[in-house]
């Protein structure tokens, strides 16, 4: 094996979380043990970013402004003095991006501050690296280390605040602002700078494509790892900002691009043909694997559901992972005398744990130790772990019992007095029933293949009332073997989630979630390791140290504890929930006042000011402020276009909202209700090209939009040759929107204009049954419905077939079928979706008539006729309005001429059976009594007119015959 083959090796390895096999050099041992202080620290780190001793003074760093070009001169200057430089330099790229990592994310804490790897002229004046730490929390033991955070970037010097401020710019994507506390923002800023910006793979990779244009796919080699890495740390760039932008998705997604061309099946058997050791095969396996699932939780991240979850099951099938939804019999109360069907999830994987999974799960019970303290809650949990005092909790108050695990974090008991900690399962009568408690313990990454699986549920369904039922039996399946500390960490994250609206569990979820804080923020003597917390952190959705403080913030509000809430919110300054709280307090004046305090602090044009101003403008609904946000950012504060557009858009502005949301949109276009109220805006002002744009960017974003489908069809369909158009986009919008019936009226009409008459039916059934409870006759097209009846009854259907289509016997044989479905569907909407439903309009039962005398059925005919003539002599109007009372002279004549041409006719019985009889017995006198029954009830107000007389003279005619 060559050295290029054992650093490719390597490098998979760093990939996967795992140390290497194979011999390696120091520097990249010590990235794979976690240990990122001796990466940075290394002489190779010190050759890159130089030392005050190999430095010069004068070209040291005399300002923060001057880091950018520093960084840029150092790394050229190390490539082309060192052999190794590419390599080096992702290595310690890496060891950057995990050291903020650990840092924001996962713990335990890291002791060394990024400023340290740089020269600094003025870098002895800053205090030491241990007094940058605070405490994070005030439930500390002894055996607790001191931890960065948020808290600490108020404390630094004034120096280290003007590096952390430029730094919060340079990250900054698309306007968006960078979570202000973040802390040693320096670590992300060079991960960037060596793994993205400078990083000489990657400027390799572009180059080569676009000269050679190939579609070959290649072998895994170190410009493949690069690429794996920079979209790592353009995720974790992403993760800081406020909101999703487009810029990161759209490097990520080329990044993805030259990425896929990897021939994973051949990645390792070039460089190790003559192995046979099937531990390269199952790298290989893990890398693919890895790959999916990691591509798919930035899908997830951007809102791409389905395009995520298609990735989600790649990863399974190379994973050999087999799961399924099902029931068992079980109870979940204590007091529960009988079993009903639980959902539970039942997985394994069909091969044995890859050997990484077994390094991981070995090392783990090799340090468990598992308190046998007495335990009152014997159903909670496998095994006997130990049970303590909840965080922060006193003799004087409520007490909460967990289950304490050396290197996992604590897992709070329930301690119900009605729910039980676990299902109580009854065990199955015969073996095809399933067994939920023997189940066989998963490998790590088939865990955080679940917990995808089951973000994906909540995703998809974010307000379907049984969407934490479905999503609960992948948490419970996960909690049941803590493999792994961060895996682990997730699945309680999302327990907690889960339980947060129910009475009974609500207490449990939100001390479980301070506990999850206190602990990521407290290194405890015996917490698992960074390689175990890094190993598998790119497959979850882990939030950040301060986003998890912010939903802890979120779950007290739920719970009224709005001090406690508002404390946390303040201390991390999120001035958007801080203003809510004082808002939901009733204190609208103390939010303003804070806002222009904070101002006065950051200074009216700082650094802060754009989403201050932007504050304020919401507070006070003042859009000069919104504007003068906009102002102060230098026009790059894209939330102030979007509130000032929105401001304008609700008080009827509509061109001036379009200009503002234009603005904010051309920043960040990964706001698909900012896109939806520019288009709604455009068609206001009939801009119809910038609403047309506007929908369609809006589907993008949410394919499942159908106010938005909607609203392109109505364009489309004031558009010459856009028919078609139209109609897809009404069929889209109907798939999200079912029981929209304006989007149906607008499906019906545009299958009218384009001859769908098949689709019209169907469209005009939908209506009625969403409308004809409520609006009865008024909910039916009648002149739409006339013009199908037409069509069929007069053969206007066949003249839609081009004649071209109807060379052959199939042709017509098809045509002809399709016709008969077609007269099928009109008579169900006829007589059964109208009929059943609508009795009170004499033009539809005319139309009904007309399609039977259609059919040759003359007796459903002649009793159509009859229900349209009852319907108006019915009406007490008939008798003293003329417009009526000429309406019921025109339906009874019409009944008697239905009478005299179809009364003598012969038809055989409805079932078929017997001799041909009359249409109508006695259709004489029937058409007799119709017409004495109007004469004589509207002889008092209408005899003598030109209508009576004619009734007069029929029925004279009649009695003459």
């Amino acid at each position: 094996m060559t050295s290029q083959d054992i650093r490719s090796t390597e490098e998979i390895d760093l990939i996967l979380g795992q140390v290497p096999d194979l011999p390696t050099s120091n520097l990249v041992k010590d990235l794979a043990s976690g240990e990122y202080k001796n990466v940075l620290t290394s002489p190779q780190a010190q050759a890159l970013f130089g030392t005050p001793e190999t430095i010069a003074e004068e070209d040291q760093i005399s300002d923060p402004k001057d880091l950018p070009k520093y960084i840029e001169t150092r790394v050229q200057n190390y490539l082309t003095q060192n052999d190794t430089g590419k390599f080096d330099i992702l290595i310690i790229g890496i060891a950057c991006l995990q050291s903020f990592v650990q840092t924001n994310w996962t713990g335990p804490v890291l002791d060394f501050e990024p400023a340290f790897m740089l020269p600094h002229k003025i870098w002895h004046t800053r205090p030491s690296p241990t007094s940058q730490t605070t405490q994070y929390s005030s439930g500390t033991s002894s055996n607790t280390t001191k931890a960065t955070t948020p808290s600490t970037v108020k404390s630094l010097d004034p120096e280290s605040l003007k590096l952390h401020k430029l730094l919060l710019t340079k990250l900054s994507i698309d306007g968006e602002e960078v979570y202000r506390l973040t802390p040693r923002l320096l670590y992300l800023y060079l991960a960037r700078k060596l793994l993205v910006d400078l990083n000489s793979f990657i400027v390799e990779i572009i180059s080569k494509d676009e000269d050679e244009k190939s579609e070959k796919p290649i072998p895994f080699n170190q410009s493949d790892s690069a690429l794996w890495w920079a979209i790592r740390c353009i995720r974790i760039q992403q993760e800081i900002q406020e909101n999703p932008t487009s810029t990161a998705l759209d490097q990520i997604m080329r990044l993805f691009g030259y990425l896929e061309k990897i021939d994973f099946n051949n990645c390792l058997s070039t460089q190790n043909a003559d192995s046979s050791d099937t531990k390269y095969l199952k790298k290989v396996r893990q890398l693919m694997a890895r790959f999916y699932l990691e591509k798919g939780m930035i899908y997830h991240t951007y809102g791409m559901n389905r395009d995520g979850h298609d990735l989600f099951k790649k990863a399974q099938e190379i994973s050999g992972l087999k799961w399924r939804l099902t029931g068992a019999k079980g109870r979940r109360t204590r007091f529960q005398t009988f079993d009903i069907t639980q959902l539970v999830l039942v997985a394994e994987n069909e091969d044995d744990q890859d050997d990484e999974d077994k390094t991981n799960s070995k090392a783990n019970n090799n340090d468990m130790e598992v308190d046998n303290s007495e335990n009152p809650n014997n159903d909670s949990a496998a095994g006997s772990p130990s049970t303590e005092n909840g965080p922060g909790a006193s003799s004087d108050g409520p007490k909460t019992e967990r289950i304490k695990i050396k290197g996992r974090p604590d897992t709070l008991l329930l301690n119900d007095d009605t729910l039980l900690e676990n299902i109580k399962f009854t065990d199955p009568t015969n073996a095809s029933e399933v067994d939920p408690t023997k189940q066989k313990s998963l490998n790590v990454f088939d865990q955080s293949l679940l917990l995808a699986f089951c973000l994906h549920v909540k995703n998809e369904n974010p307000l379907h009332g049984l969407t934490s039922e479905e999503m609960m039996p992948y948490v419970t399946r996960v909690l049941a073997n803590p493999n792994n500390w961060m895996v682990h960490t997730m699945a309680l994250l999302l327990r907690s989630r889960l339980e947060s609206n129910k009475s009974r569990t609500v207490e449990r979820s939100t001390l479980q979630m301070q506990t999850l804080v206190d602990q990521a923020m407290q290194s405890q003597k015996d917490d698992a390791n960074i390689v175990e917390r890094m190993a598998f952190f790119y497959g979850l959705r882990i939030p950040s140290l301060w986003e998890m403080e912010r939903e802890l913030a979120e779950r007290f509000m739920g719970l009224g504890i709005l001090r406690s809430a508002l404390d946390i919110y303040e201390r991390l300054e999120m001035w958007d929930e801080t203003v809510t709280c004082y808002q939901l307090l009733e204190q609208r004046d103390v939010a303003k006042q804070l806002v222009e305090k904070q101002l006065e602090i950051d200074g009216n044009d700082g650094l802060g000011a754009p989403k201050l101003w932007s504050l304020l403008g919401d507070i006070t609904g003042n859009p000069d402020l919104w504007q003068k946000a906009w102002d102060v950012s230098g026009g790059r504060y894209s939330r102030a276009m979007r509130s000032l557009g929105s401001y304008q858009f609700k008080h009827q502005e509509y061109a001036k909202a379009v200009e503002s949301l234009q603005k904010a949109l051309t920043l960040n276009t990964l706001f698909d209700n900012a896109w939806y109220m520019l288009g709604c805006a455009a068609m206001q002002i009939e801009d119809w090209e910038t609403a047309t744009s506007a929908f369609q960017r809006t589907v993008q974003l949410d394919y499942e939009n159908g106010e938005a489908w909607n609203n392109m069809a109505s364009i489309y369909m004031r558009m010459e040759n856009k028919k078609n158009e139209a109609w897809y986009a009404l069929r889209e919008a109907l798939k999200s929107k079912p029981d929209d019936w304006r989007i149906w009226s607008n499906y019906l009409i545009n299958s009218m204009a384009l001859g769908k008459f098949s689709t019209a039916i169907y469209a005009m059934t939908r209506i009625i049954e969403l409308r004809a409870d409520k609006d009865g006759a008024k909910c039916v097209d009648v002149e739409v419905l006339r013009i199908i009846v037409n069509a069929i009854i007069r053969g206007q259907v066949d003249s839609l077939v081009e004649p071209s289509r109807m060379q052959t016997q199939d042709d017509k044989a098809a045509f002809k079928r399709k016709k008969e479905k077609l007269v099928e569907a009109l008579e169900v909407l006829l007589t059964q979706t109208i009929g059943e439903r609508i009795t009170a309009a004499p033009e539809i039962w005319r139309l009904t008539a007309d399609y039977w005398f259609w059919k040759g059925d003359f007796r459903k005919c002649l009793e159509c006729y009859n229900k349209s003539y009852r319907y108006i002599s019915a009406m007490p109007q008939v008798a003293y309005e003329p417009k009526v009372f000429e309406d019921a002279v025109n339906a009874v004549l019409e009944l008697v001429d239905m009478y005299e041409n179809l009364g003598p006719k012969s038809q055989s019985p409805e079932n078929g059976d017997g001799e041909p009889e009359l249409v109508c017995k006695g259709w004489e006198r029937q058409a007799k009594m119709a017409l004495r029954g109007l004469i004589g009830k509207t002889k008092a107000s209408f005899e003598g007119t030109a209508d009576h007389k004619r009734l007069q003279t029929a029925l004279d005619q009649l009695s003459s015959n």
